[in-house]
């Protein structure tokens, strides 16, 4: 390979603020199709047009009913630093 293959291919998968804001964008847009494909949410575009979202009734009902249940330390329900009660 040329030095300036190599110098290309290295620049091309070199972490910046660019290339971390494009994968954050598109991890972002995959989750909100997922959830739309769920019928949690419908588009809505923003007041300029951008991409925007909205809970739809299911998503609504499903955050009030997640809000109503006791919150608990999911990796360890017990609370306790051990992950057991003394």
């Amino acid at each position: 390979m040329s030095g300036a293959a190599c110098r290309m291919s290295r620049t091309n998968f070199t972490r910046s603020v660019y290339t971390n804001r494009m994968a954050a964008r598109e991890g972002a847009y995959a989750l909100m199709w997922d959830y739309e494909a769920k019928g949690l949410v419908c588009e809505s575009p923003g007041p300029r047009n951008g991409a925007g979202w909205a809970l739809t009734e299911k998503g609504t009902a499903l955050i009030a009913a997640a809000a109503a249940r006791p919150q608990t330390n999911e990796v360890n329900p017990t609370g306790f630093a051990g992950g057991f009660k003394p």
